[in-house]
């Protein structure tokens, strides 16, 4: 399973996502970017081979540049983000 994949799977249902903070508390509530350092905790191989910045950057490109802002928009809805994270799923890597 992809890491963009778990991290489709980690914010699937509306009570594991979150604006305005990277993760709550007890670690089961994320924002989008929360959800990526989560998702890539302690996974050195996947750090390593540079999976991380990829994601992180397919990410940015899908939302302007700001993660977090994007995320944290008045606007922003659950829908928004699993619509974003399908098309960074559907996004080609090099």
């Amino acid at each position: 399973m992809s890491k963009l994949q778990a991290i489709r799977d980690l914010l699937a249902k509306p009570e594991n996502w979150m604006q305005g903070e990277y993760t709550n508390s007890d670690n089961t509530c994320f924002c989008l970017l929360g959800a990526l350092s989560h998702v890539y905790d302690e996974d050195s191989v996947a750090l390593s081979e540079g999976d991380y910045h990829r994601d992180l950057d397919t990410l940015r490109n899908l939302t302007g540049g700001n993660i977090v802002l994007w995320n944290d928009a008045e606007e922003r809805t659950h829908k928004d983000i699993l619509a974003l994270l399908d098309k960074a799923l559907e996004t080609p890597h090099v």
